[in-house]
Formats: structure tokens, C-alpha cells, sequence
């Protein structure tokens, strides 16, 4: 059906390229029917990624580089630069131009063309005219697999630690298990895992960190637009943990964190605390378009248990807890909740 709509449509648009005074924009009708078509599925996650909305086209060089460039008036610029990292300490200077990546003027540099050398290059050149004297110069900087540290610990007492996780990258796995081992070497009994603030990240990395807890049980399951399901199941291969548990989230923990706390919660009985998550149950994928651009669609809903599907309602917890901006480690309700279950008196501390 839909394809005798848009042969209706190309039929239209042939009789108005006749007859029309004016020379018709095909450009600018294809990319509004780009658009047209992506409200019409009413995904709010989907996207048609041009210049015109991709807004941070090299943000992801800050995870697999070191270093982030923004866009003003037409423009790049180095914003940051990461800290502890190889190209800390390299040529590169906050507010510097980028005027060229590998020889390519950067306003010629597409989505697609872009994802392609963070991929599949491990050294970059920019060049850059310096903010301080507008020297010209070509710096080579260096792909590195671990520049965003998205895992801290702490201990509380002497058999009680805490684990944040600010997001799920590809490094995130080794962090944790290097957390874990630490923590159990030490004799450490009890773990708060905090994913509040977490806003999700890579389903594969939540589910290798789910696979040191949970032993021989389905993980979660994701189903496409077919009511196919794929089931992901726990592996022998990955080392287990045993701790007593608990999960911190909150209004802002979304997507893969929701997924991880889901399935904890689901197989091994870890209580959630903190307040209702936000609610993001499903995953997307990039494919490029015939014309150079980039489809961002929604490809699974995501679930830890078939009966308790989250996706626009968000996972309610255990025991609720308001997550409040003037929190300090004196004050945090959320994770003295958590301490209660183990059965440790926070007045006692």
C-alpha cells in the first residue's frame, strides 16, 4: 500500500516540476521528506542525521580520541580535552580552529564519512590555527580504547563498598571487574551498585557486567518489529561475584542501566531503591542512506522478565526514595536505605 502512496506522491511532484514557474529545490524536498517520514512512525528516537541536525558531530571523538570539537557559527573548535589521557599532552589547546581532519576541510566532513575514520583510523590529524598567535599547524593525535573513567568505588566500612557507574561504554566491563576483584580480595561483603545519573550506553557492556553476578539464567530479551525474540543468557566463561547487593537509581537512570537493575532484580532478588526510572526500554541502530547520511531507528524493546515490560513506564523500586540536587554522602537517603538493608545502623558509622 505504501508504495502506490509514494508513487502518487512522485507523480505529484512530476506534474508540478511541469508546470511550476519557479525551479523546484529537490534538495530541500528530499530532506523534508526525510522528516516527514520519520514523524509519520512517531518514534522519538528516531532521527534523519544531516548537517543540518547533527548537532555534535564529533562527539565521539571524545570517547575514542581524548578530545571533543564544537560547532560555532559554521566553525570547529577544541572544547575539551580529557584528562589522563596520551593527547592531554600533545599540541593540543583549548579554543583552538580545526580547519581540516586527514586533509578533509571539516565542514565538508559528513556523519557518515565521519564514523568511518573514527572507526576504522587510529590516528587522526588535525589541523588547527592556534588561539593564542594563529599559528597553522597538523597534530597527529592517537585512538585510545579507555579516556572516560565511567566507574568510581569507595569503601564505606570495612565490609561495605560502593560502585557508581556513570554509563555503560566498552570499557566499562574491565573497570568493574577490576572493582570487584579488588573488593573481594579485601573481604568486602556487601556492594552498592549506584546507576543513578546513568543514562544507558552499550547493552552489550551492561549485559558482560551482568554475567559476573548472575550464573546459568536468561539475562534479558530483545524483540523486533516481527515478535521476534533473541533471548541473551549468562555465560561460564566470566568470573562470578558474590555480594550482598543493592541498586541506587533514579528519574535519570535510563536504557541500558534500566536493563541492568531490571535483570539483577529479576534473577537474583537485588532490591532497587531510589525513585521510578525513566523509562527507556527499547534500542536503536545506525544505517546509512543512498544519499550519504545516516537512519537512526529503533530496532528492539528491551526487557529483563515478558511480564514486566518498562518501556514509557520506567522500573518502579523496591523501596521508593526521592533523589534530591543538594545531596552529600552525609544526606543521601537513597544510599542509607541501601545500608539498612544490609542491616547496617547508619547512626553507628
Amino acid at each position: 500500500m505504501y508504495q502506490q502512496r509514494l508513487g502518487n506522491t512522485l507523480k505529484t511532484l512530476d506534474i508540478i516540476e511541469e508546470y511550476e514557474y519557479f525551479p523546484l529545490d529537490f534538495e530541500n524536498i528530499d530532506k523534508e521528506l526525510s522528516k516527514l517520514i520519520l514523524d509519520a512512525i512517531n518514534d522519538p528516537y528516531a532521527q534523519y542525521i544531516n548537517e543540518e541536525n547533527y548537532t555534535d558531530p564529533f562527539g565521539g571523538l571524545q570517547q575514542t580520541y581524548g578530545c571533543k570539537l564544537t560547532k560555532e557559527n559554521g566553525e570547529y573548535f577544541i572544547w575539551s580535552i580529557n584528562p589522563h589521557t596520551n593527547n592531554e599532552h600533545s599540541e593540543l589547546h583549548l579554543g583552538d580552529k580545526v580547519t581540516h581532519i586527514n586533509g578533509i576541510p571539516t565542514n565538508k566532513i559528513t556523519p557518515k564519512l565521519l564514523r568511518t575514520l573514527i572507526k576504522e583510523i587510529d590516528l587522526l590529524q588535525l589541523t588547527t590555527i592556534s588561539l593564542k598567535d594563529e599559528i597553522n599547524q597538523t597534530i597527529t593525535i592517537e585512538k585510545e580504547n579507555q579516556v572516560i573513567n565511567t566507574v568510581t568505588g569507595e569503601l564505606i566500612d570495612s565490609n561495605t563498598a560502593i560502585i557508581e557507574i556513570s554509563n555503560f561504554y566498552s570499557d566499562t566491563y574491565t573497570r568493574v571487574l577490576r572493582k570487584l576483584t579488588e573488593y573481594r580480595d579485601a573481604g568486602i561483603k556487601n556492594l552498592v551498585i549506584d546507576l543513578r545519573n546513568n543514562n544507558g550506553g552499550s547493552l552489550d557492556s551492561a549485559k558482560f557486567i551482568l554475567d559476573l553476578f548472575i550464573d546459568k539464567a536468561d539475562l534479558f530479551y530483545m524483540e523486533n518489529n516481527k515478535d521476534e525474540v533473541q533471548v541473551l543468557t549468562s555465560k561460564d566463561k566470566y568470573p562470578k561475584f558474590e555480594f550482598n547487593l543493592a541498586i541506587l537509581v533514579d528519574r535519570r537512570s535510563a536504557s541500558a542501566a534500566e536493563l541492568f537493575a531490571a535483570s539483577m532484580r529479576n534473577n537474583i532478588q537485588t532490591p532497587i531503591i531510589g525513585e521510578t526510572t525513566y523509562g527507556k526500554g527499547v534500542s536503536q541502530f545506525y544505517i546509512d542512506t543512498y544519499d550519504d547520511y545516516i537512519l537512526k531507528l529503533t530496532a528492539n524493546e528491551i526487557y529483563a522478565n515478558p511480564a514486566e515490560k518498562y518501556h514509557g513506564y520506567g522500573i518502579k523500586p523496591d523501596v521508593y526514595v526521592e533523589s534530591k540536587p543538594w545531596i552529600t554522602p552525609h544526606t543521601d537517603e537513597a544510599l542509607e536505605a541501601a545500608l539498612s538493608a544490609f542491616g547496617i545502623d547508619s547512626n553507628k558509622r
